[in-house]
């Protein structure tokens, strides 16, 4: 591949999803809610020329195809999000100017992302922009790791842990049941937080971190080291959620990612881990774990129809029956949603994240997206088995990773809404763009030489 000279926008698109990924951190250790609106000052560099090094020709084939589906989803739902604006200051009465600030800049930057990565990026600034996603991905799941050593060999929280804490008590943009969520964060009986606002989202990065280096990296068993790391990561911190999402998208896509060696990897690792500590205190944290383990199937398999929080089918009930009452409420709800804002009245839906969603995009769009999403994931590994030269060369292509990062998201849905914070938001409609892009076609003279010695992909 020829080399080319770095841009200014090649240097913004890999600080903005690690500008994005670190928002969360930077409003708590500054503790002003106005941090996190630091990624807009790249924005400027990635879409006006003149700030550019270099000059980039145009990417016509970025501009000219694509899925329109996605345009018009897009278009609704951010409709919807400004729409909403008016109507919840109608509906639950006039608010501060804080909350309204951060939902336009939410939707100014999902925008922005989504226009640009549709139709103005070529190929090597969505590359910047996973390779920022890699680093990112890397400082979740280090962190993550980190605080859960903490809670698990030392029995206490983090000092980063405090401070977010506190930051989520004073902060005026809570979403409305963070609060007695964060009171977990500093419980050092219960699992870590990691560095972002939930555990949902800082698994998540682990996660898109995870995707965006397989697209990186074509070569198998790097990939499948990076998949050991990821799995060996999300059990430590015993986010199970993730870890079956992550296990259902991997596995669908291409299984030869799980290995002898994807199973070798955790147990040397335990192994070292029983010799450089203490054998006695593994154990325990191994125990623990098994604990978590059981705990989480034994959730899904009691069945419950009172209020139990130890039955997950009893949880859903319960939501149901709070997403009905809601809707009969405030019926426009289920119609149109009621956006960002917080709700004063409905607050979250705890542990079953697709009612929120629904209450949040009406269900009539929540449909549609959903049917998009599931027919996309499906026909996943069916495009790759169609492009035999891209699977020679065991490399993800850019639209789906898209579909992967969007079917990640949309499954942790079913448990907890990740979407809907700060530090996800962007990277949801950036994925959203990367579904949308159609790639370039293989040249003949390329297509029919899959058993000559591979080169670079064009499209990753």
């Amino acid at each position: 591949m020829k080399n080319t000279p770095l841009s200014l926008r090649d240097i913004s698109c890999f600080l903005l999803p690690i500008f994005v990924g670190m928002s969360y951190p930077l409003q708590v250790l500054s503790g002003r809610p106005s941090a996190a609106t630091l990624s807009i000052l790249l924005w400027p560099l990635i879409f006006f020329p003149s700030l550019k090094l270099r000059q980039d020709r145009p990417t016509p084939s970025a501009k000219a195809q694509g899925t329109p589906t996605w345009d018009i989803i897009v278009f609704l739902l951010l409709s919807f999000f400004l729409l909403n604006i008016a109507i919840t200051q109608f509906s639950f009465g006039p608010t501060t100017l804080r909350p309204i600030a951060s939902t336009l800049f939410m939707i100014s930057s999902a925008a922005l992302t989504y226009f640009f990565f549709s139709r103005m990026a070529h190929e090597r600034h969505i590359r910047w922009f996973l390779k920022g996603a890699v680093i990112m991905g890397i400082i979740s799941a280090v962190f993550f790791v980190v605080d859960t050593g903490y809670k698990r060999i030392l029995n206490q929280a983090t000092q980063y842990s405090y401070w977010a804490h506190l930051y989520s008590i004073h902060s005026e943009d809570i979403i409305l049941g963070d609060f007695e969520a964060n009171t977990f964060r500093i419980d050092s009986a219960y699992r870590s937080f990691g560095l972002l606002e939930r555990h949902s989202t800082s698994a998540l990065w682990v996660i898109m971190g995870f995707f965006s280096y397989c697209t990186l990296e074509q070569r198998l068993s790097s990939r499948r080291n990076a998949f050991s790391l990821t799995l060996l990561c999300l059990l430590f911190t015993q986010n199970f959620t993730a870890l079956f999402t992550f296990l259902v998208i991997s596995l669908h896509f291409n299984r030869k990612f799980f290995s002898f060696k994807s199973i070798l990897y955790p147990l040397i690792a335990v192994m070292a881990a029983t010799v450089i500590f203490d054998a006695e205190m593994v154990r325990s944290i191994l125990a623990f774990i098994w604990r978590i383990i059981q705990s989480q199937i034994s959730m899904v398999l009691t069945i419950d129809t009172v209020l139990n929080p130890n039955s997950f089918s009893s949880l859903v009930i319960h939501e149901f029956n709070r997403f009905i009452s809601e809707a009969m409420t405030r019926p426009h709800q289920l119609l149109i949603g009621f956006g960002l804002s917080a709700n004063p009245y409905y607050g979250t839906s705890g542990d079953v994240g697709f009612f929120e969603s629904i209450m949040r995009i009406g269900l009539p769009l929540w449909s549609i997206f959903t049917w998009q999403v599931v027919l996309a994931f499906l026909n996943l590994r069916r495009s790759v088995n169609k492009n035999r030269n891209l699977a020679h060369r065991k490399s993800i292509e850019i639209k789906q990773l898209g579909i992967c990062i969007i079917s990640a998201i949309w499954l942790m849905d079913l448990h907890y809404s990740c979407w809907i914070y700060k530090t996800i938001f962007p990277i949801f409609f950036f994925a959203i763009a990367l579904a949308r892009r159609n790639p370039d076609p293989v040249p003949r003279s390329r297509a029919i030489s899959s058993n000559m010695p591979s080169q670079p992909n064009p499209v990753i």
